[in-house]
């Protein structure tokens, strides 16, 4: 035999305009996100290659700079700032102010 649980009488009454409202508010508080990764790679259009051979070798400029850009915005329409994600270095705070 099982007890029954028991609910106070404001949890239990549940009408319309409750439940409008709070899924109305539940769009403030849903986000997506995304991210991509940006990365310098520069090929040229010369390459290296035996005649017959299968094996081709291309030559490309290694810059080793690589830049992360975040998006997120809300359900309800809000953007936030997009964030850069840079290497570990210090960056100039001039850079970003344009």
């Amino acid at each position: 035999m099982r007890n029954a649980a028991y609910t106070k009488r404001i949890r239990n009454s549940v009408d319309r305009t409750g439940v409008i409202s709070y899924f109305w508010s539940l769009r403030t508080r849903i986000f997506n996100m995304d991210e991509t990764a940006l990365i310098q790679n520069i090929k040229t259009k010369k390459f290296i290659a035996a005649r017959g051979s299968s094996n081709v070798w291309c030559t490309t400029i290694e810059t080793r700079f690589h830049l992360t850009i975040v998006a997120c915005r809300a359900a309800d329409g809000y953007l936030l700032p997009p964030l850069f994600i840079v290497p570990s270095k210090r960056l100039n705070r001039n850079v970003l102010d344009g």
